[in-house]
Formats: structure tokens, C-alpha cells, sequence
């Protein structure tokens, strides 16, 4: 929350610190991480490669009343389709990609000027 809302002089404690921004949450899995940053005012993407996960989130989000755009979908397509993002979270997900080189340059074409990316992995 802090790092983010520095990078775009926000203010760390207001209510959505994050409105008008837009998020990516690659590996969304249930949607654990895109909740809190659509509460936090952000207008999140949630991609998975599994269609199952994506169903599960969606349901989730529903029951919470959170508005999240969820995908069964790669950052690979995502790059190719033209998207671009604000904000690139990448938690846990690394350790499960075919073609790591390939997978951080799709991710890096979508960050926006100005934008960041978090890329977390197991050690």
C-alpha cells in the first residue's frame, strides 16, 4: 500500500488510495489479493490460467460485493491483446511459468509509463 501509493503521491491513508488506478493480479488464483486493492479504490484485472480459480474468485467477489474484472487468461495474451496496467502484481506465480524470460518481458510491456511491477517468488 505504502510503496504504490508513493509511486503516484498518494496518500497512504486515505480511504481508496488507489482510485484511478489500474491493476493487474497475474496468478489471481481465488481473488485473495485483488479484493483488498478494489476496496482500496483500484480498478482491478484478476488473471488466471485456470478457469477454475477464475469462477471461484468471481464467486467470491460477488458475495463480498466487490467489483473485479476476472479472466481466465496469461500475461501473454494480456500483452499481446494491447493491455496496460498501472500496477503489475506478480505474488507467487514465477515458480509455475514454462518460459520465465518470456513471461517478465510480457509483464514488462504492460506496466505503463510510470507504472511498477512486484514480482514475488518462493525461495
Amino acid at each position: 500500500r505504502d510503496q504504490v501509493a508513493a509511486r503516484f503521491g498518494r496518500d497512504p491513508r486515505a480511504a481508496r488510495p488507489f482510485e484511478g488506478l489500474r491493476f493487474l493480479d497475474i496468478g489471481c488464483g481465488g481473488g485473495l489479493l485483488c479484493e483488498p486493492m478494489a476496496r482500496l479504490g483500484a480498478e482491478v484485472v484478476g488473471a488466471d490460467a485456470s478457469a477454475t480459480n477464475i469462477e471461484v474468485a468471481k464467486l467470491h467477489a460477488a458475495e463480498a460485493g466487490v467489483s473485479i474484472d476476472y479472466r481466465a487468461t496469461t500475461a501473454e495474451e494480456l500483452a499481446d491483446a494491447g493491455e496496460t496496467f498501472d500496477v503489475i502484481l506478480n505474488m507467487e506465480v514465477v515458480e509455475h511459468v514454462a518460459d520465465v524470460d518470456l513471461f517478465i518481458a510480457k509483464c514488462g510491456q504492460m506496466v505503463r509509463p510510470g507504472g511498477i511491477m512486484f514480482v514475488a517468488t518462493i525461495n
